[in-house]
């Protein structure tokens, strides 16, 4: 059994489209993942860069990017990084997130 186990969070994907002369959030695609939040080590690596919240967790092939915009559960998370875990028996993406931006 691998990571897969854990994704039970449905996440809904928006992103930033420029349409009429503006810029608007539309809804581009949901997956699921799992959610936990940071551990000091990590928001101590992002001090100064932005305040890091959670992490998510999820298929490697998941479409994601940085500045999408991530919500569960009526809660905001903005993507301000993805790390790509490709070695090993538990492929995934992580997704560092700030909450409510």
């Amino acid at each position: 059994m691998g990571i897969e186990r854990f994704y039970t969070t449905t996440f809904t994907r928006t992103i930033l489209e420029y349409t009429n002369n503006k810029s608007v959030y539309i809804t581009a695609t949901g997956f699921l993942g799992h959610i936990q939040q940071a551990n000091p080590d990590v928001v101590q690596f992002y001090q100064g860069k932005f305040a890091l919240t959670h992490i998510i967790w999820c298929p490697i092939d998941t479409v994601i990017k940085e500045g999408d915009k991530i919500t569960t559960g009526g809660v905001d998370y903005s993507v301000k990084s993805i790390q790509k875990n490709s070695v090993g028996y538990n492929q995934h993406l992580e997704v560092y997130v700030e909450e409510g931006k």
